[in-house]
């Protein structure tokens, strides 16, 4: 390239990337989620409340970055390249590391074993909450804790106490969801049949949502589709009354609410996970169904979801 050569960049609006030559971008702050200026919650216990004077301290955390990525691919015979395969988000490794800091030994101790208690439980993931000062941006993923948690002792410090730690996380669902949950009802149907748009939905992350879908009976015939994704759910057999089945995409689970039976047979052969796309799509829920009375209920409840 010439000495000289000025490279023109074409005018942008400006969006969550994008810059100006004019002045800074304040943000939206919206944006998560966010890290070691948030507070941070695990099982009833609070990291980085940096007004207290006996705390703990988080300075560097791995992991909210992004999710480990599952990459398919085969070599070309004979050529140059690969042919590329399907590609998933497989689990997420989050690591906290920081330092507890107290003015005794005494309440030092008592931190220390309250950090140990609360990452203790290894039978099943738990909500690791940022929080924001909007709750309704507070964000969170299940996890639980994958290798020791460290605790330096050590003493370097002369009029106060300070130990470092890490803690390490693995998180089996990469997303990170809004902790508050969207919940929709049908109410009462208005006739016996129904064949309309029962719910448009909208989910304000930046990844597929994982909805739950409850259906009280009576529903002799029962037809739902997001009209955006195509993606449907169908059942072969009637849902009694005062019985509820939940239709979880999370777990890709298909069950009788009071006794945990699993309905997987009364599925269509065309049933798929039903999700709901990411902003600016809206997902229009279309709901085919019979056999309606004033028991008939349909509901659903998802959270807004990032990768």
């Amino acid at each position: 390239m010439p000495i000289g050569t000025v490279i023109s960049v074409q005018n942008q609006a400006i969006g969550l990337g994008t810059g100006s030559s004019v002045d800074r971008i304040i943000g939206t702050k919206q944006s998560g989620p966010r890290g070691v200026e948030a507070i941070i919650e695990y099982n009833g216990l609070f990291l980085n409340v940096r007004d207290w004077i006996d705390t703990y301290v988080v300075t560097n955390i791995d992991g909210i970055d992004d999710a480990d990525v599952r990459d398919s691919r085969e070599e070309l015979p004979g050529d140059h390249g690969e042919a590329p395969g399907q590609a998933f988000y497989g689990g997420r490794t989050i690591v906290l590391q920081g330092y507890i800091e107290t003015k005794t030994m005494w309440k030092m101790r008592d931190m220390m074993q309250a950090l140990r208690q609360a990452f203790s439980n290894l039978s099943q993931e738990q909500p690791l909450r940022f929080h924001h000062p909007d709750p309704t941006l507070t964000i969170e993923i299940f996890c639980k804790k994958s290798q020791k948690l460290q605790i330096v002792e050590e003493q370097s410090t002369l009029n106060y106490f300070k130990r470092n730690f890490s803690i390490y996380l693995r998180a089996s669902n990469p997303r990170f969801t809004t902790r508050d949950e969207v919940y929709m009802t049908s109410g009462i149907f208005p006739g016996s049949s129904y064949d309309d748009i029962l719910f448009s939905l909208n989910n304000y992350g930046n990844f597929p949502a994982q909805p739950v879908f409850y259906m009280t009976g009576p529903f002799s015939t029962l037809y739902f589709e997001n009209e955006s994704s195509h993606q449907i759910f169908e059942l072969t057999t009637e849902v009694p009354i005062e019985q509820t089945w939940i239709y979880d995409s999370i777990y890709r689970r298909f069950y009788q609410a009071d006794t945990g039976d699993l309905k997987y047979g009364s599925l269509s052969d065309l049933s798929q996970i039903v999700n709901l796309d990411p902003q600016p799509v809206t997902n229009n829920m279309h709901l085919v169904a019979t056999g309606l009375t004033s028991d008939s209920l349909f509901e659903v409840r998802y959270h807004h979801t990032f990768i």
